[in-house]
Order: C-alpha cells, then structure tokens, then sequence
C-alpha cells in the first residue's frame, strides 16, 4: 500500500477519515491505471438517488461507456484528483443536444455528465436511529406499524413519574369549574378511547417501575380549527431531573417550516377553496394556515380580538401582544410599537403579576383601542401581476433609535409594461436597551436584511431578472465595502 501525501474530508458536510493506499483500476476495453488515492468514507449519497430509465442507454448508441450501468442507483467508490482526472481526459467531445447529458472522451472510454437528483449522506446518529426502526418495528394485527422508542440513554435513569398524578389532579380541579369545558374534555377522552389511540391501564401495571406516565392538559380555541386538542407533556421532568425527551434520540423536523409555504402560497396566481365538511362562502373569511382569506377578493385580512381589563399586568398584554399573528410582518409598523412597549415594561422590574403604574396602562389602553383598524388591512394574496415577463426582488433596510427593520417587495411587469409593486415579507427588531450609534443600527438592519433575503429567495420558484439591497445609510454602504477585518 502506498500512503499518499493528501487526505480529504468535509464532502457534502460529512466528515469521516479517508481510506489511503493505492487503487489499481482496470477496464476489460481499455488500459489498466494504477494511482494513489485518499478515499473519505461516504463521498456523497448514491448517485443517482435512484434508478433511471435504461432507454437512456441508447441515446448514446454503441459507444464504449466508461461505466455502462450509469443509470443505476449505486455509491461513488473513489473521488478522482483533478490531475488524474485530466491525465485521463482526451478532449473529445460528444454533443447530445439541449437538455442531454454530455459526453467527453477518456482512457477509461466516455464520461458521461449531467444533473442528477442524489441523496444527502447520512449522519451516524441518522444511521443509528434507522437501524433502530428497522431492528424493533413491527406490524399488529390491526395493520398498524408500531416502533420501540429511539433511546440514546438507558430509560431506566427515567426515574419515578408519579408527578403525573399530580398534574392530573390540577388539572380536574381546574376543569371542575368550568363544566363546559370538563364535558369537551371527557368527551376528547371518549373519542381518544374509541379510536385505540390509548386503553386503560391494568391495575397490575399502575405501579410498575418501568412504566412512564406523561402529563397533560386540554386546550380549548374557539378561534381555531382544531378547538379541542389534548397537550401531553413529554418534556416533563421525573425524579430523576431528566424528562422522556432528554433521553430520546433527536430527528430531523417532519413538518416543513411555515415561512417557506406562505411564501410559495402567494405565487399561485389562482387558488380554489375547497372543504370536505363545510360550505365555505365566498365573502366569509376562511383560515388558511392561520390566516384569513378572503376568497372573493383573493386577499388576506386580519381578524382581532380586544379583551377588556381593569387590571393591566406585564403577564396579560404579552399575552395580547402574542394573539397578533403575523408570521410574514404584513402588520410590523404596528406590531413593532408593542414590542418597544413591552421593552419599556421591562425596565420598571415589574413582577409578571403586578398591575401596571397608571401612565403605562393607559398608554397601553390606547394602542389596544386602535388594534380593531388592522381588520381595515387587505393583503393580495398574490404577488405576480398576470401574465408577468419580469420580476424584480427589492429589498429595503432601515432603522431608527428605538428600533430597526427590513423588507422584502417583490416588483413584477406584463408586456404592456404595467408595473406592480407588492409587499412580499418583514422583519422588525427592537434596538438593545444599552443605546447604540445611529450608523450601527443602521448595520443591523442591513444585516437584518441580508438574512431576510437569504431566507426568501429559495422559496421564490419563479425567475427572478434582478435583486436589490437598498440602504439610505451611506456608513454603512462604506462599511460594507471595506475589508472586514475593520
């Protein structure tokens, strides 16, 4: 074996150590190669990430392939060197046409190239849990697949739940009270019962010390769709100070992120409404991942709830302030006046439950009277002018004293040269509490933006002709032109 003077590593964000020697490649049709290589164990996922057509094959008639099965699913062996590579090269070239794989001579026989989808290697903790499943799943005899947890750390070190009893005897005590809201709950646990999604526990079972029990808690939203939910508590800690969540191997998020859909949400240039159980009419505004539309008018609006209080405490106007549902900052001019209140409230060390000094209850009183106004607000839905031939993407920062923002428009234009410019996405931060130069901010925003933009545009499936940063801060347009090092 011959050690070679290089190793590689970090391919497609793997890291592993590389297997050194010498590999002697032979073709049955060609000259034998004998070279050092430093091979990383994985290079890269397989390649293709599955099998093509093999009809591929004939595109490229009875020339002699350097790998003939190249429309198999398979690992990549060896990552050649570039020095190697173009040792092996001849020049030739074989055009297929637009859109065709492309071909280039070597002394291994022709290379063929193209895009290909290929899979993201997997992690070792990856790899791990899907042995587990593998390993412990198993199908009932109602047909459903069930599968042992995924433990990293022996579950014994769980210790004693039994703090689960007393969450349940507060929460009936709770619940006692509002008999309304105990029948829905009873009724949620009726239903969960009937659909074997649990079953009660034997009496021999209720003290085993391998067994673990969750807390939970109803919640009630009359606003969303799902009124009724049952909340179980997975990240309650034991007697151990450890919970079932620490002790459990972390996968990957299964629901794709809300930004990103609300984004693409806005490209269609036609949506259909369409419900299983309910009519829905055209000049009612029906939730659509939270958020209102009005399918008449194809535009979102915004619904909001005022709730009256003598009393004014830190606990209860965060939570008003976090009823404002706003996941794009369609509403970040007014929502940005909230944050720097609650800011304010901070600096007057006020206990969560302790009612607000007079002077800031009423400046409160009246930002949340002009809350109803924002149901005044129309947002089109979509964000493309019909029939668009260009789109720009403008991205605007700014700041002030007491807070900093960004924005994103997106600036669209048809054949007849008609141009339309709609709010795409916001982002708004409130400055630190220990005062901060001006040309800073304006930095911070610039910095804002740069994120913002980093986050939007992989949503954006239509071509975009050109993008622009804007900043009126000439500081900062200096600062980010000199090295960085300063």
């Amino acid at each position: 074996m011959q050690k070679p003077h290089h190793s590689l590593l970090h391919i497609e964000n793997v890291s592993a150590k590389g297997r050194q020697g010498a590999v002697h490649v032979l073709n049955s049709r060609g000259p034998s190669v004998n070279a050092p290589v430093s091979s990383p164990v994985p290079i890269s996922g397989m390649i293709p990430h599955h099998d093509l057509d093999s009809s591929m094959r004939e595109l490229f008639g009875d020339i002699s392939l350097a790998d003939p099965a190249f429309y198999k699913s398979g690992p990549i062996d060896v990552l050649l060197g570039v020095d190697l590579t173009l040792s092996l090269l001849k020049g030739q070239t074989l055009s297929l046409g637009k859109d065709k794989p492309f071909t280039i001579r070597s002394e291994l026989g022709w290379i063929i190239g193209d895009s290909v989808p290929c899979a993201k290697p997997l992690t070792s903790l990856e790899e791990t849990c899907e042995d587990h499943f593998v390993r412990t799943h198993s199908r009932n005899e109602n047909g459903r697949y069930t599968a042992r947890l995924p433990f990293h750390t022996l579950p014994t070190r769980l210790g004693n739940s039994k703090n689960a009893i007393h969450r349940l005897i507060s929460v009936e005590r709770h619940l006692i009270s509002d008999p309304d809201k105990y029948n829905l709950y009873r009724n949620f646990m009726k239903e969960y019962l009937d659909l074997k999604h649990m079953e009660p526990v034997p009496d021999s079972e209720i003290n085993n010390v391998k067994s673990l029990y969750l807390p939970h808690h109803g919640v009630v939203r009359d606003t969303s769709c799902t009124t009724k939910l049952c909340v179980f508590d997975a990240s309650s800690k034991n007697s151990s100070r450890l919970s079932l969540n620490d002790l459990l191997m972390v996968g990957p998020r299964v629901q794709p992120e809300l930004f990103p859909i609300l984004i693409q949400f806005r490209i269609f240039k036609e949506l259909k409404a369409i419900d299983s159980k309910h009519t829905i009419k055209d000049d009612q505004p029906v939730k659509i991942l939270e958020i209102a539309w009005l399918p008449d008018v194809d535009k979102f609006t915004f619904t909001i709830t005022v709730n009256e209080s003598d009393v004014w405490t830190k606990r209860k106007e965060l939570s008003e302030v976090a009823k404002i549902f706003d996941p794009l900052g369609w509403l970040a001019p007014s929502v940005i006046i909230s944050k720097i209140f609650l800011q304010g409230l901070w600096s007057h060390h006020l206990s969560w439950d302790e009612e607000l000094p007079d002077s800031l209850a009423r400046k409160w009183r009246i930002f949340q009277e002009q809350l109803p106004l924002l149901t005044n607000i129309k947002i089109p839905r979509c964000i493309l002018i019909p029939q668009a031939i260009d789109v720009q993407v403008h991205g605007i920062c700014d700041s002030s004293e007491k807070s900093y923002c960004a924005v994103i428009y997106i600036r669209s234009k048809d054949a007849t040269q008609t141009l339309v410019s709609r709010l795409l996405t916001s982002k708004t931060r409130v400055s630190p509490v220990k005062p901060q130069s001006l040309p800073r901010l304006e930095l911070c925003s610039a910095l804002l933006l740069a994120n913002l933009l980093q986050a939007t545009l992989p949503t954006l499936t239509v071509p975009i002709s050109e993008i622009f940063a804007w900043s009126d801060s000439k500081i900062t347009l200096a600062w980010l032109k000199s090295e960085p090092r300063r």
